[in-house]
């Protein structure tokens, strides 16, 4: 049952930042997306054009996501740290200074140019720009913080009854035998 609720406490952390980060950016879905399904198999930056690629560094500026990806690092390494206690801390130093904004930057641009065209993001980026969207972006963490909080109490909920039902599964079973 501990062995359970280990597992449960990881997969809900990995799944709190992975929240988190696409959250505060998240867009409601179009109904018939232009997709670019090999984006992630390009070049990461060559294929998209520089005005895309302004357009798309100005949309991540403008949702503070440089300073979500550092909090959510240190959130991560600190994480991690209290689940793999047997690592040195030099190898901790060593992740930390190897997870760097620029290329995870890199990294996640295609996923923005498969998902979105330039004319797209121009709107994206005046709605961020309107006071509307400088709202939004204000209230995010708060409410990214209460729906984690909220989502995670009922994940420890529904755990906790999935080990208990697991567990009286068992003794039921052992009394049968």
């Amino acid at each position: 049952m501990l062995e359970i609720m280990k597992l449960l406490k990881t997969l809900a952390l990995v799944a709190s930042f992975g929240f988190l980060l696409t959250n505060a950016n998240a867009q409601s879905s179009p109904t018939s997306p232009t997709i670019n399904s090999n984006a992630h198999l390009q070049s990461p930056i060559a294929s998209i054009s520089p005005e895309k690629r302004f357009e798309i560094e100005k949309m991540l500026r403008l949702t503070g996501m440089e300073k979500r990806m550092e909090q959510m690092k240190v959130q991560m390494l600190n994480g991690m740290k209290k689940q793999m206690t047997d690592m040195p801390n030099a190898f901790w130093d060593k992740l930390g200074q190897k997870m760097e904004y620029r290329k995870m930057i890199n990294m996640i641009m295609p996923i923005y140019d498969k998902y979105f065209a330039v004319e797209d993001l121009k709107a994206v980026n005046a709605f961020y720009e309107s006071p509307a969207g400088v709202r939004m972006i204000s209230v995010t963490p708060m409410m990214s913080q209460e729906v984690l909080k909220v989502t995670m109490e009922w994940g420890a909920d529904i755990g906790k009854q999935a080990a208990a039902e697991i567990e009286q599964d068992e003794k039921l079973k052992q009394k049968n035998q």
